[in-house]
Parts: C-alpha cells; sequence; structure tokens
C-alpha cells in the first residue's frame, strides 16, 4: 500500500511539473497538438493556468471532506474535532470558486475607496489581506488535528512557508515585474503550494483511513501573551506595593535628635569587628604520657566466676542439708503424735472376732479423711478368703511405719 500512494504522488507530482514547463515554454508543444494547446499556454494569463488552480483547489476540498468522514468514526474523540474538516473543506471549495470567477477582485475595487487610512497598496491589500487572513486561520485548525502523521504535518507547514512568499511576491508586485522570471517563479511557487497543500491531505487522509482516525493527543500550550501579561502584572504590583505614599511618608514618626545619635552609635557598634584567629588543631602538644597497659580483665573474670560458683553451690547444699534435716524432724514428731493411740486401734484390729473388726475398720475410716483414697488400693482383697486385712482403715504413711517394725 505504501509503494502504491508513493508511485501516486511521484505521477502527481511529474504531471504538474510537466504542465509548468509546457506553460513556461510553449514553443516545446509538438507541432500536430500545437493548434490545441497554443489558445490554453498564450496570452499574458493563460488558461491553462486558472484550470489548474481550480482543479488543486478542488482535490484539496475533497481530501479534507474524505478527512473528515474518516475522523467521524473516532471513538475517542469526544470534543468533536472533526467537525472542523467540514469547515475546511468549505473554505478550500471557497477559494477554488474565487480562483475561477475573480470575484474578489472585483469586492475590493468597490470597497477600497472607503479605506482613506489605507495609504499603501490599497488597491492589493484590499484583497489580499482578508484571504491571508482567512487562509492562515484554517492552516492553523488544520495543523492541530493531523500531528499524527508526520509527513502531512511536514508538507502543509512548507506549503505554508511558499504561500507566505508568493503572497510577499504579490504586494511587492510593481518592483519585481521589471525582472526576467518573475512571472514564472510566481507561477511555480503557487502550484508548489497548492501541490504540497494537495499531498498533505491526500496523505492525512490515507492516514486516517487506514492506520488511525482518532484525534492527536492534547498538549499544554503555552500562551505567551498570557505569561507576557502576567509578568507586567506582577512587576507593576511588586512596584506599587514596595513603594511608599505620601500618606506613608506623613504618616511615619519624625526621628529626633536624640534618636538619630542613638542611631548613629548603633552604626558605629555594628561594624564588623576584627575576627579571631582560630588556634589550628595541629599546633597542639603531643602527649608524652606512656599509654595504661590493661591487665587481663578475662582472667580475674574466670576466677571470680568460679569463685561465685563455689560459694553458691556451699549454699546450695546448706540449704539442702537444713530442708533435710527439718523434714526428718516433722517425720519424727508425726510419729509420737499417733504412736500410743494407733498402736491400740490396731491391737483391736487383729483380734480374731470379726465383727469387731469390722466395727472398729469402720469407725477408723470414718475418722481418716485425709487418707480414704489410699485404702481403695488394699479393699476388697479379704472379700475372696472372708478374713480381715490388717492394714485396713491405715493410711500409706502409717502403712510404712508399721512394716519397718
Amino acid at each position: 500500500m505504501a509503494w502504491k500512494q508513493g508511485l501516486l504522488i511521484v505521477g502527481f507530482w511529474t504531471l504538474l511539473a510537466a504542465t509548468g514547463a509546457l506553460i513556461a515554454f510553449p514553443q516545446a508543444i509538438p507541432v500536430p497538438v500545437l493548434p490545441i494547446f497554443l489558445p490554453l499556454v498564450s496570452g499574458p494569463s493563460p488558461k491553462l493556468v486558472g484550470y489548474i488552480d481550480i482543479v488543486l483547489w478542488l482535490l484539496a476540498a475533497e481530501f479534507a471532506a474524505l478527512v473528515g468522514w474518516y475522523r467521524s468514526h473516532s471513538l475517542l474523540d469526544f470534543s468533536g474535532r472533526y467537525r472542523i474538516w467540514g469547515w475546511v473543506a468549505i473554505s478550500l471549495a471557497v477559494a477554488s470558486f474565487l480562483s475561477a470567477s475573480g470575484v474578489h477582485r472585483l469586492l475590493a475595487e468597490s470597497y477600497a475607496e472607503r479605506l482613506t487610512w489605507l495609504t499603501w497598496r490599497r488597491d492589493t491589500l484590499a484583497w489580499l489581506a482578508p484571504l491571508a487572513l482567512a487562509g492562515l486561520a484554517t492552516i492553523g485548525l488544520v495543523d492541530r488535528d493531523i500531528r499524527r502523521c508526520r509527513s502531512s504535518l511536514i508538507l502543509l507547514r512548507l506549503a505554508t512557508v511558499v504561500g507566505l512568499l508568493v503572497t510577499a511576491g504579490v504586494v511587492y508586485a510593481p518592483e519585481l515585474e521589471c525582472e526576467a522570471g518573475y512571472e514564472a517563479a510566481m507561477l511555480a511557487g503557487r502550484w508548489m503550494s497548492l501541490g504540497m497543500l494537495v499531498t498533505a491531505l491526500w496523505r492525512q487522509a490515507c492516514f486516517v483511513a487506514y492506520v488511525c482516525p482518532d484525534p492527536p493527543e492534547k498538549r499544554e500550550g503555552r500562551s505567551w501573551l498570557g505569561f507576557t501579561w502576567a509578568c507586567i502584572v506582577a512587576l507593576s504590583t511588586r512596584w506599587w506595593i514596595s513603594s511608599p505614599t505620601v500618606a506613608d511618608e506623613e504618616a511615619a514618626p519624625k526621628r529626633s535628635r536624640r534618636r538619630k545619635k542613638a542611631e548613629a552609635d548603633g552604626e558605629e557598634e555594628d561594624a564588623p569587628a576584627p575576627r579571631r584567629r582560630r588556634k589550628s588543631t595541629a599546633t597542639k602538644t603531643k602527649r608524652t604520657t606512656k599509654p595504661r597497659t590493661r591487665t587481663k580483665p578475662v582472667v580475674e573474670e574466670e576466677t571470680s566466676d568460679e569463685f561465685e560458683y563455689d560459694s553458691n553451690s556451699e549454699g546450695w547444699d546448706a540449704s539442702e542439708d537444713e530442708s533435710q534435716s527439718a523434714g526428718e524432724e516433722t517425720n519424727s514428731a508425726n510419729a509420737s503424735e499417733w504412736d500410743e493411740d494407733d498402736l491400740e486401734q490396731l491391737e483391736a484390729l487383729t483380734r480374731p472376732d470379726g465383727p469387731k473388726t469390722q466395727a472398729a475398720g469402720s469407725a477408723v475410716s470414718s475418722t481418716s479423711d485425709d487418707d480414704s483414697g489410699d485404702d481403695d488400693e488394699y479393699g476388697g482383697v479379704d472379700s475372696a478368703h472372708g478374713q480381715g486385712d490388717m492394714y485396713k482403715g491405715l493410711s500409706k504413711r502409717q502403712r510404712r511405719e508399721l512394716k519397718k517394725k
């Protein structure tokens, strides 16, 4: 697709250049077709030039309408920027009509006499200035919307520059008409500008049709006029605020003689005193004392730890001996408390009469509350033999004492 577009563009420019050469050198036309082309290329304003201008303006208008139609299918154009292409197409069609009819010159002659304030090139600027302003406004709208396609943007700006040069040539026509190549240069410049405009719109139409119909991303524009106005306002406001008024000067208290003298003395005191030089650290005397020699703290700490460990172990052994002796004393006291009473009960239990043994055993078991759980280990032993247990009703501690004896 790209090579086809390139081939068509090259063919377009070749045809345009051949037409220009035919108008500039009519004697190069072959004799068989000379009667056909001679009326078109002869005279001060050849008819073929007007026809080519009309065709170029119409081609530009058609491509602008095509770009607008493709741009209307964009899903990201929320602000409706595609609508400018309708106005661009209408403007180019009007330019084609004016180029074919020359109505703009007739209108300029009718109201040029009323422009008394315009004395320099009144007849030319009366029709050229409005058309130039309208063309620049249209180019500005198109320039903002074709920034996605770099080639279209470059061609459009080149067409604008060449068009401005042609406009300057029209303004200074009285001074330049005496030059030999003026007519050829003006014709070449006009067709070059129109040709680049058509090519730019052509490339843009292909871009929005096959690549991307979305508008370019918005960029924060720099308003130089607003920036300049802001600077002027800021500077003027600062000057107006900082400058004292007459009322402020009158309201300011007048300085007395004593105050003036005090201020003068203060200024003398505020004079910068000579700075004292700080002594550099390099001039300090070096220490001549012998550095301390540290002893071996590790050995001392180990010995102290061993000593502490021995003392602690001795204290622990002493406390264990004390606790053991206290336990033995309590055991002997408890044994002395129950020896006399419990021996009598033991004798009663060991008697051969069974009912008394059971009654005594039940009485003893009812009196002992703390050791009731221990009796379960020995319960049920005499149920099978029909004889009573001699240790029944006694606690575990009492049984141990009896077994020792």
